[in-house]
C-alpha cells in the first residue's frame, strides 16, 4: 500500500500481479490501479519473454519500472516528470540504496555515483543487449542519457528484508543464469577465481558501499550476494 501511495496522482499506475494468494489485487484497486495478471509462463522477472510482455502493457512513451520494494523520493519522481514532458532524454541514471531490518546496507561513504536506471523511453530499450542485473537494458547515446548527483533525495530506496532462507533461494536462481549468460559468453573458471571472485565482491559491498555501517544486516547481506558470486563461478565450472 505504501508503494502505491508513492505514486498516487503522479502517473498511470499499472500493476503486473503474478497470481499472488494475497490482497494485492484489491488493495491496487483501492488506489485506481490497473490491475494485469501475469501469465503462469512468466514467472522469472529476468527472462526477456517477461520483460518485453510487461513493456507491452503500457502505452506511454515513457516508462518506469517499480518493484514492490522500492520507494521513489518526490523529487526523483518531479525529475522523471519534467524529462517525460520536454522528451529531451530517453534515460535517467540514478543513484540507489538498499536497506535491510531498517539498516543500510548499500550506501556508499565516498565516491557514491549513479549508476541505476529504472526510468527510460520505451524506444531506447534493447532486449539483445540483457543480462543479469541489467534487466532493463538502454539504447542510446551518452548525451541523451541524463545522470543525476548521487544525493539522499535523487536515490530510489530498495528494501530488501530477506531471511537467510528466502536470500539463498533467490540468489540461487539469479546464479543459475547468470552462469549460463557468463559460459554461454565464452567465461571460464578455476578454483582461485571462484574465491577471489567471491571475496573482491565482499571487499566491495562490505567496504566501499558501506555495508559495514548496516551491522549485522549488512554483513549477512553482502556475505548473501558473495556467495552467490562463488555459486554462479561454481555453476561455470
Amino acid at each position: 500500500e505504501f508503494v502505491l501511495r508513492n505514486f498516487r496522482g503522479r502517473a498511470k499506475v499499472l500493476v503486473l500481479d503474478a497470481v499472488s494468494t494475497d490482497k494485492t489485487a484489491e488493495i491496487a484497486a483501492m488506489f485506481g490501479c490497473e490491475v494485469i495478471r501475469r501469465p503462469e509462463s512468466n514467472s522469472e522477472c529476468f527472462e526477456v519473454s517477461t520483460r518485453k510482455w510487461a513493456l507491452e502493457q503500457s502505452s506511454t512513451d515513457y516508462v518506469l519500472i517499480a518493484y514492490a520494494s522500492m520507494i521513489v523520493p518526490p523529487k526523483l519522481l518531479d525529475v522523471f516528470g519534467e524529462v517525460s514532458r520536454e522528451g529531451k532524454y530517453k534515460a535517467v541514471m540514478h543513484d540507489n540504496q538498499a536497506i535491510t531490518y531498517g539498516r543500510y546496507v548499500q550506501k556508499p561513504a565516498l565516491r557514491r555515483k549513479s549508476t541505476s536506471c529504472h526510468f527510460f523511453a520505451r524506444d531506447a530499450v534493447n532486449f539483445s543487449n540483457t543480462r543479469i542485473h541489467y534487466e532493463w537494458p538502454v539504447d542510446a547515446p551518452e548525451s541523451q542519457i541524463l545522470t543525476l548527483p548521487a544525493k539522499d533525495e535523487l536515490s530510489v530506496l530498495t528494501f530488501r528484508d530477506y531471511d537467510v532462507k528466502w536470500m539463498e533461494q533467490k540468489c540461487s536462481s539469479y546464479a543459475d543464469e547468470d552462469a549460463i549468460q557468463r559460459f554461454e559468453a565464452g567465461e571460464r573458471t578455476s578454483p582461485v577465481k571462484m574465491c577471489w571472485a567471491a571475496f573482491r565482491h565482499f571487499l566491495h559491498g562490505y567496504f566501499r558501499c558501506g555495508g559495514y555501517r548496516g551491522g549485522v544486516p549488512g554483513l549477512l547481506y553482502h556475505m548473501g550476494w558473495a556467495q552467490m558470486v562463488f555459486n554462479t563461478q561454481a555453476r561455470i565450472w
